[in-house]
């Protein structure tokens, strides 16, 4: 059973507009899997591009990029750069780097230098080294990229042309696919302009899953209702890596958490079974942690089939000489939301008159979503068995007459009135998704038997048109006649829920925004002219407006009215007090007066702000923002509006009333909930109203509001693909909503546009178009608020088509490459077309004796192959002849490989692909050593063998010896070879015969005195390993010896090492015997030991501990005494025995007693210098000292002269 999608439209030539063709489009649920299909929400995270400068200060990589942009000197508002606030990650880099030689600006780059930085030479350019080149810039910008460089899948370049390289790569986990992430480059003329991820957020997961392959089959089978027994597995389960987004950081589809929060990943099995005899491909993704089934979708795209049909554009007069008086049946218009006769979802046609179809009869009786159309011609009834509907027409039918197809309701009317009235719904739906009554069928009576008028019905919620005659066209051949009675319609059905006054206001109004021509109905009259004259293409008599007896000409309007003055005859601004009161009859409208007549200043405001003011100073807008901006207005402003204006004839009339439309679209412009400061485009609607009497004096127009909102249009691209067209635009500064517009048909650019989706995001996919036909586009940037918007974008066409790629497979060597869907069965077939975005797996077999090594192009590594052809593919696979490579093992020990075959002693041989690059890895047994190998490798080192013949490599393994140190004490012994570095690592063992050097080294505080075992002595340490060997090394603590010298003199010691006090500190061995000595200087002298010796006499001290030893020298003071006469002096302590030694020095400070002594018969007369008198003579030899010492002779004496005549006597004088 083929699975195709179709739609509905009009043509007026017999044939089919569609054809086979694949969108994505969901298909007819009609079966379990069907009811069952789903996917999380939160695997479908929305994405979108901040400004650089707008989230610099909340990225993770701040430092990366603040050091980017000191490098270049640029500002961060001032480089072109754009984030994911999910990720973090810079979505796009427009910065221009040179990459390859070209002549983009700055671009110097030559393929020598290529060649240097590759270190290869680079004679041209090719794929392979431009992903060389790129992969190297992306590992040095990967922290102002906000990536991982390990997370880099394999690099892939494809010249677009000779200028444009484009350059990708998937992001990957290990080995693991990380869903729709990848990173993109693009380089023009050498520079590499733009480069970016998509979905690219830091994986943290634990890539081990908890559930195997076959639990997750079941997992995903016990979703389906069990595994029946014709299921088909289309794709064994395999690992996968989803981005998840964070459901705490979600405002429904928006992210609004912190920047770089905006990701999780969840580890998946992924696989596809077929249940028969459904074609459908079921997907399953299954959490491999905790079983959760994540989705169940059909991966099929399905062919899509249109009903169209012959539609009247703007009105029925056979010519179309502009685009507002359009009257040339146009073949091949959608039929939009029509019925289908197929169960749902596939019961009504979308937008585009497209719907899914797999087979079956199609039938559509023109009773749709939205609107009904019951024809009093007779019934409405066109099958079909392919699924596609046209229901014809041909220009210049008119009333009941059809094209012989689909009943005989199948009139110009129907058609066109099904078409016109679904595209004002729609247009109308854009401004109010939550009107009920714009999602409510609606019928539409055609071909009524009455002429010249049309109405709504509001108590049968009908709209109702007349047949020709009476001078009049089929008013529902008329586009402007549709939408005016729609629009009384919506007017009964908006906010206020009754009709305005005067409603034919807000129903003219509903017309003049969508066809965007200010004639209402043109060419509702026929000729032959009245007393206005023809119309300018002769098709009608042009209006008279005024109806009493004077006249008020349109001067090109064969409809109802025309709503621009200036196309009046007089061509003057129609006012209340004017115009209304003057020309037109008493009547129940505004000012008392007719209420199609009394609309006149109303729907003239209306068509004055879109096609004077707003396109005037300040505002300056081109026609399609200023029909964008009073299409929202009017939608949005005009449901509470009761009186459309105040007026009193021959009085005053104003909009200053609450319910008045002044007043109401105010409120609808308004920014921030007070009129009385102003509205964004106040001074344009007070201009409109205010030109014909119908406006406010209070409060006074100001333009105000909206700031920090943005200002600048975005600048749109539209990318036309099979059944749809993918819209992209820039980020607008200030914006935080984008409107996406709409609109087809003859007219283009300028016909009433449908606000179709707002998106937060840079970019949009219509699927709601058909292909082969034009659609116009515009983008609108909102602020916080939807009052605050800039103009449209400039508008861009995109037309739908069905597409083709071509994949062509390359084999190299011996093998066969065959594809699912068929059509590839190289080297016998290489080339086949397949329709744009089909899916295809390619399969390899190698022949016998070769083996395939891998994929290149567009598929890459050697595993499954599946492509995508949005683009030509191009894949190439390799095969190789095998060879033989021989291990030999001597000794005991174990050698294996990389890639896996060897594991030799067990398994000595294996065949490799050609060209491999084997990676031999020894293993000694325990107690072995290798030595190094012999063969197609040799040394000791890494052993790489390229298989391009037969090779053969010997591994040598020997017995090891054991070296055991022991030290004593603290200190290190260490070896050349290395290995021992005791007391930490006191074992090593060497290779049997290995001459190993010990060296040891003492800790601070202690001296190495020698070793023991197999070696001795103090000196050097070798020890040749032909056995076990064991070596001591003994260290003992040294003791310092201390000496302070006090005064002037010199300690010396043996053993040497103290000479102070030019070396008052030395260390010793422990328990060294230490003499100390010591000498004076000249003029000093030695007076004692101190601390650890005493006394003045020897001073020893042995070193069990660190010691301390003072000595202390003093100066000598040099006592001089001089005897005069007979006698002597001698001192205490001893030296001086003057006359004999008349001089001595004395310890400084030393108390000095000099005694005198006469000779016999001399006396002693007294002490001179230092000492004075006849008594004692006490110094202290602070200082050198004289003292002189005088005797003299004692004269003779006798009794008479003592009075003692007794004897005779001497005394002294």
């Amino acid at each position: 059973m083929s699975i195709r999608r179709v739609g509905l439209a009009v043509a007026v030539s017999v044939g089919s507009l569609a054809a086979s063709a694949t969108a994505l489009e969901p298909k007819e649920r009609v079966g379990l899997l069907d009811l069952q299909e789903f996917i999380a929400p939160e695997l479908v995270p929305s994405s979108a591009n901040v400004p650089l400068a707008e989230v610099l200060g909340e990225l993770p990589n701040r430092a990366a990029w603040d050091t980017f942009l000191a490098e270049r000197g640029d500002a961060a508002g001032e480089v072109q750069a754009f984030i994911d606030p999910r990720s973090g990650a810079a979505s796009n880099l427009l910065v221009p780097f040179p990459l390859l030689p070209g002549d983009g600006v700055g671009n110097q780059i030559t393929l020598d230098e290529i060649g240097a930085t590759l270190g290869r030479p680079v004679p041209a350019l090719d794929a392979a080294t431009v992903a060389e080149v790129v992969y190297r810039f992306l590992l040095e910008h990967a922290a102002v990229l906000g990536i991982e460089p390990a997370e880099l899948g394999p690099v892939s370049a494809v010249p677009v042309h000779d200028q444009l390289w484009q350059v990708s790569a998937p992001q990957r986990v290990g080995e693991l696919p990380v869903r729709d992430a990848r990173l993109v480059a693009t380089i023009v003329h050498g520079n590499l302009v733009a480069v970016g991820t998509q979905t690219w957020g830091r994986v943290r997961l634990d890539p081990a899953p908890a559930l195997d392959a076959e639990q997750a089959l079941a997992a995903g089978f016990d979703l389906a209702g069990g595994r029946a027994t014709a299921d088909l597995l289309v794709r064994a389960p395999r690992l996968e890596v989803a981005p998840v987004a964070p459901l705490e950081h979600q405002a429904g589809e928006a992210f609004v958490g912190p920047v770089g929060a905006g990701y999780r990943h969840r580890l998946v099995w992924s696989f596809v079974f077929q249940r028969e005899p459904d074609l459908a491909n079921w997907e399953v993704l299954v959490d491999a942690h905790d079983g959760e089934v994540l989705a169940l979708q059909d991966l099929n795209q399905y062919v899509q089939r249109g009903f169209t049909g012959g539609v009247y554009p703007t009105t029925s007069t056979e010519v179309c000489p502009t685009p507002g008086t359009c009257g040339i049946m146009q073949s091949g218009w959608p039929m939009p939301y029509a019925n289908t006769g197929f169960a749902s979802p596939n019961n009504f046609t979308n937008s585009a008159g497209i719907y899914d179809w797999t087979a079956g009869t199609a039938t559509t009786t023109l009773d749709g979503r939205y609107f009904r159309m019951q024809d009093v011609c007779g019934a409405i009834s066109a099958s079909s068995a392919t699924g596609n509907i046209d229901l014809l027409g041909s220009n210049g039918q008119h009333d009941c007459t059809t094209p012989g197809f689909g009943g005989a309701g199948n009139t110009s009317a129907s058609r066109s009135g099904f078409y016109e009235l679904n595209r004002i719904a729609e247009q109308a739906r854009g401004w109010l998704p939550a009107n009920s009554w714009l999602a409510t069928q609606v019928t539409s009576n055609m071909n009524i038997n009455n002429t010249c008028n049309a109405f709504w019905s509001p108590g049968a919620g009908t709209v109702n048109f007349y047949r020709s005659g009476g001078g009049c066209r089929n008013t529902g051949e008329i586009a402007g006649v549709f939408d005016h009675e729609w629009g009384h319609g919506m007017d009964d059905n908006d906010a206020g829920g009754t009709l305005s006054s005067s409603s034919e206001a807000y129903a003219d109004i509903a017309m003049l925004y969508r066809l965007q021509t200010s004639c209402i109905g043109h060419g509702f009259f026929l000729p032959p002219a009245g007393s206005c004259g023809l119309t300018a293409d002769g098709t009608g008599r042009n209006a008279d407006e005024d109806q009493t007896a004077g006249l008020h000409c349109d001067t090109d309007c064969s409809g109802v009215r025309d709503a621009d003055w200036a196309r009046h005859n007089p061509n003057t601004p129609d006012t209340a007090l004017g115009f209304v009161c003057s020309a037109c009859l008493a009547s129940s409208g505004p000012c008392g007066r007719q209420v199609h007549c009394a609309a006149a200043p109303s729907r003239q405001a209306a068509w004055d702000l879109v096609a004077r003011d707003l396109p005037a100073a300040p505002f300056n807008y081109d026609s399609q923002s200023a029909f964008l901006v009073g299409s929202r207005i009017f939608y949005t402003g005009s449901g509470n509006i009761g009186l459309w204006h105040n007026c009193v004839c021959g009085s005053s009339s104003d909009g200053c009333g609450a319910t008045n439309g002044y007043m109401q679209w105010l409120a609808a412009d308004d920014d921030n909930g007070n009129l009385t400061d102003g509205t964004p485009h106040m001074t344009a609607i007070h201009a409109a109203f205010n030109r014909h009497g119908i406006a406010c004096a209070s409060p006074a127009p100001v333009n105000s509001g909206c700031a920090g909102g943005p200002t600048t249009a975005p600048t749109l691209t539209v990318t036309p693909g099979n059944y749809q067209n993918a819209l992209s635009w820039n980020s607008v500064p200030g914006a935080s909503l984008y409107w996406v517009m709409r609109t087809e048909g003859h007219a283009g650019c300028n016909f009433g546009k449908a606000r179709i989706a707002t998106v937060a995001g840079n970019s949009y996919v219509d699927t709601q178009v058909a292909n082969g036909r034009t659609y116009y586009y515009n983008v609108v940037a909102q602020g916080s608020s939807p009052a605050c918007y800039t103009r449209v974008s400039t508008c861009v066409a995109g037309t739908p088509q069905l597409t083709t790629y071509a994949l062509t497979v390359a084999v190299t060597g011996s093998g066969t490459v065959t594809s699912a869907p068929p059509g590839i069965a190289c080297p016998a077939d290489c080339t086949e077309d397949y329709v744009d975005g089909t899916l295809v797996t390619l399969s390899q077999a190698a022949d016998p004796g070769w083996v395939f090594t891998g994929w290149s192009g567009d598929c890459t590594g050697a595993g499954a192959c599946q492509v995508t052809m949005s683009a030509a593919r191009s894949v190439g696979a390799t095969f190789v002849p095998l060879r033989t490579l021989t291990v030999a093992v001597t000794g005991s020990g174990t050698v294996t490989s990389a890639p896996p075959g060897i594991a030799c002693p067990a398994d000595c041989t294996e065949d490799y692909v050609d060209g491999t690059l084997v990676t031999l890895s020894q293993a000694a047994d325990p107690g072995w050593v290798f030595t190094g190998w012999s063969g197609d490798c040799t040394g000791a080192g890494a052993c790489q063998v390229t298989m391009s013949a037969a090779r053969s490599v010997g591994a040598t393994f020997v017995p090891l010896r054991t070296l055991t140190v022991a030290v004593t004490g603290s200190g290190t012994v260490t070896s050349a070879p290395p290995g021992i570095a005791c007391p930490a690592d006191c074992t090593e063992d060497y290779v049997d015969g290995t001459l190993v050097t010990l060296s040891q080294a003492a800790d601070p505080g202690w001296v190495f005195t020698g070793w023991s075992g197999d070696c001795t002595g103090a000196g050097a340490c070798q020890v040749t390993m032909s056995a076990a060997r064991s070596v001591g090394a003994t260290f003992v603590p040294l003791r310092t010896l201390t000496v302070a010298v006090t005064g002037s003199g010199t300690v010396t010691s043996a053993p040497p090492g103290i000479a102070c006090p030019a070396d008052c500190s030395e260390d010793y061995v422990d328990g060294t015997l230490v003499t100390l000595s010591q000498a004076a200087d000249p003029g000093w002298v030695f007076t004692g030991w101190s601390g650890d010796c005493t006394g003045a006499g020897a001073c020893q001290v042995t070193m069990s501990a660190a010691r301390s030893v003072g000595a202390t020298f003093v100066p000598l003071r040099t006592l001089t005494v001089a005897v005069t006469g007979s006698g002597t002096v001698t001192s205490a302590p001893p030296g001086i025995a003057c006359p004999t030694d008349c001089s001595e020095s004395f310890v400084d400070g030393t108390a000095v007693g000099l005694t005198a002594a006469p000779d016999p018969g001399s006396f002693f007369v007294g002490w001179s210098g230092d000492c004075t008198g006849t008594g004692a003579c006490n110094l202290t030899m602070s200082a050198a000292r004289s003292v002189g010492a005088s005797f003299d002779t004692m004269p003779f004496l006798d009794g008479f002269e003592t009075g003692n005549t007794s004897r005779w006597s001497s005394a002294v004088p």
